[in-house]
């Protein structure tokens, strides 16, 4: 017997199933990890350098409210935006990345 697991969103306070959440996050990591690869494409590779750790620090502080949506609003979606941000950034490193199921790689000509 299958499970549908349910949870209350607190901004909008509706019924979303954990898949929908799941699909969700990757339809926005589809979209938005081109579009930061496409923003540091051409920026030095000292500057990339320099942005990951803040990416990381931000995410290793707020992991659990970005993923488990208890932030507010704004601030979860801060959150994801700094998650696509550094998957992008380290799509720049042999072998790219691996996250939720897709692969993101860059590479310089």
């Amino acid at each position: 017997m299958a499970m549908d697991v349910r949870h209350i969103t607190r901004e909008r306070g509706s019924i979303i199933s954990e898949q929908e959440e799941s699909v969700s996050l990757s339809v926005t990591l589809a979209t938005a990890v081109p579009l930061w690869i496409e923003r540091w494409k051409r920026r030095p590779v000292k500057e990339r350098e320099a942005r990951l750790p803040v990416c990381s620090q931000y995410i290793t502080e707020n992991a659990d409210r970005i993923l488990f949506k208890s932030m507010s609003g704004q601030t979860h979606e801060m959150g994801v935006a700094m998650i696509a941000e550094g998957l992008a950034l380290l799509s720049f490193q042999p072998g790219g990345i691996d996250f939720a199921g897709m692969h993101w790689q860059t590479l310089l000509s």
